[in-house]
Order: C-alpha cells, then sequence, then structure tokens
C-alpha cells in the first residue's frame, strides 16, 4: 500500500504555528488526523503492513520535487511508520512549492 501525501505553497511553510502542516508537539494536526483515520482503515487490506510514503509539491534545495519518498526508509510498518515518515519530511528543509504536477503519482 502506497499513502502520497500532498504538500502544496498555498498551505504555508510546515515549520510555521498556524500552517495546515505545522508539527503540535504530541497534538496531532488536520493532516496528521486524517492520514491517521484513513491510514487505519486502508492498512487493514495490506497483510504485511508495511508502506511506501511519498510527497509531491515540493522543493529541497532550491530544485521543486513533484514526487519524492517521505521518511528515510522505502517502506514503513503501519500507520505510526505512516505519521513518522510524514513528521520527519516536515523536519527537514523542505519548502512547499508550486507548480504541483501530480502526472508522476498518476
Amino acid at each position: 500500500l502506497s499513502f502520497f501525501l500532498f504538500g502544496k505553497y498555498d498551505t504555508g511553510d510546515p515549520r510555521q504555528p498556524g500552517t495546515p502542516h505545522f508539527l503540535k508537539g504530541n497534538e496531532k494536526n488536520d493532516y496528521e488526523t486524517a492520514i491517521a483515520t484513513v491510514g487505519k482503515v486502508l492498512s487493514a487490506y495490506d497483510t504485511d503492513h508495511q508502506h511506501s510514503v511519498w510527497g509531491f509539491g515540493a522543493k529541497y534545495g532550491g530544485v521543486i520535487r513533484h514526487v519524492f519518498q517521505c521518511g528515510p526508509a522505502p517502506e514503513v510498518n503501519g500507520v505510526d511508520g505512516i505519521l513518522e515518515a510524514y513528521r520527519s519530511t516536515f523536519r527537514t528543509g523542505l519548502g512547499m512549492s508550486e507548480p504541483t504536477d501530480i502526472e508522476d503519482v498518476v
């Protein structure tokens, strides 16, 4: 099972309070709540509970990345692994970006 997490410039800097991706310590932001809810349902249908987590619509080191791996590992274990991959991505130098090209995702 693969999860694609959408990043877009108009959602703001994820390191700034008040933006949708801002990490609130132990409290889940709206994206994390959605990931956990949907992930719990979908992961029940994946027998090994190993998931790849991808993002799109970001800029690393000045280069727009339409598709990029979230987290350090190609696959993560369960919903907690998905959430950690999401969080670890926003702890990097990632910047939300445009244009967002979904072609590689579809």
